[in-house]
C-alpha cells in the first residue's frame, strides 16, 4: 500500500520515527475520477481526511499524501528540501494515475502552492488545481530573518490554533521549524515562477478572517496565474484550517462542483 512519502530512507541513515497517530496517509477508492490531497506546512493529512470522505463518499476517489519530514517529529523536519515535499506529493500523483482516468489536485497553505506546482510540472496528467488559504508569499519581514535565524534557532513555538471551532483538533507539529521555513519561502518563490505557465482551471478557496495568510493572497494569486478558469471562492467564518472549520461543508461542495466541473 501506498505509504505517501517518497522514500524516507533515501533522506537519512537513520530510520525515520514513527507516524504520529492520526497522521496517517488516506486513501478512499470511489471513481474513475481522483483527487489527490495535500496538506501544509508542520501539518498532517489529517487536516483533509475529512475531505477525502467526502469527495469518496460523492464518487471521487481521494488520496491524502503525508509529505516528507511531518507527521512524525520535528528534527526530521529540519532537514527536509522543499524538493522531499514535491517528491511526495509527485508520488501520490504518480499512484493516483494509475487508479484513475483523470486527476484533480488539492491542497491547504503549502500544500496549496504545491498543487500549482504539480500542475505547472504535469499539465497532462492534471484536469484542475484546487488551492486553499495558499500563501503567494511570506512577509518581508520574515523574508528577511529567516535566512539567518535558521542557522541560530531551529524551532520556535507557533501561535494559538487556526480554526474558529474551538472544538477542532490538529494533528500536527506544536513548533515551527525555521530551516524547513526557509525552504518554504524558496518553494513559494519557485511557484510564484511558475504561475503564469499554469495553464490547467484552478480553484482558489480563501477565508477572510484567515490569520495566517492573509486574504489578499488570493487575489495575487490570481492575477498571476495564467489559467483561463482562475476562480476564488471566499469563506466567510473559517480561519486558516477552512478543511476543518466552520464553512468546511461549504468548501468541500465547491470543490466537488469545480472537479465536476472539469473531469
Amino acid at each position: 500500500m501506498f505509504n505517501g512519502e517518497m522514500n524516507p530512507q533515501a533522506h537519512s541513515e537513520a530510520a525515520p520515527a514513527p507516524v504520529m497517530p492520526g497522521a496517517e496517509p488516506f486513501f478512499y477508492p470511489a471513481g474513475e475520477t481522483g483527487c489527490l490531497l495535500i496538506h501544509g506546512f508542520g501539518g498532517s493529512p489529517q487536516g483533509l481526511r475529512q475531505m477525502g470522505q467526502y469527495l469518496a463518499g460523492a464518487g471521487i476517489t481521494a488520496l491524502g499524501v503525508r509529505l516528507h519530514g511531518h507527521g512524525t517529529r520535528l528534527e526530521e523536519m529540519h532537514r527536509c528540501s522543499y524538493g522531499d515535499w514535491v517528491a511526495s506529493a509527485e508520488e501520490g500523483l504518480r499512484e493516483l494515475n494509475t487508479r484513475c482516468r483523470r486527476v484533480f489536485v488539492a491542497g491547504i497553505s503549502m500544500g496549496g502552492a504545491i498543487s500549482l506546482r504539480l500542475a505547472r510540472l504535469h499539465p497532462a496528467e492534471i484536469r484542475g488545481a484546487i488551492a486553499i488559504c495558499t500563501p503567494y508569499d511570506l512577509p518581508l519581514w520574515m523574508k528577511i530573518l529567516l535566512p539567518p535565524l535558521k542557522h541560530v534557532i531551529k524551532e520556535i513555538p507557533l501561535p494559538g490554533r487556526s480554526t474558529r471551532d474551538p472544538a477542532v483538533i490538529e494533528v500536527n507539529y506544536p513548533r515551527a521549524s525555521l530551516p524547513a521555513a526557509h525552504q518554504l519561502m524558496q518553494l513559494l518563490a519557485r511557484v510564484r515562477q511558475d504561475l503564469p505557465h499554469v495553464t490547467v482551471p484552478v480553484l482558489l478557496i480563501a477565508s477572510r478572517h484567515d490569520s495566517v495568510v492573509h486574504y489578499k493572497n488570493a487575489a495575487l494569486l490570481q492575477a498571476a496565474l495564467g489559467s483561463a478558469v482562475k476562480e476564488v471562492f471566499w469563506l466567510e467564518n473559517s480561519d486558516h484550517m477552512a478543511t476543518l472549520d466552520y464553512d468546511k461543508e461549504l468548501l468541500f461542495a465547491k470543490a466537488l462542483s469545480f472537479i465536476n466541473a472539469y473531469k
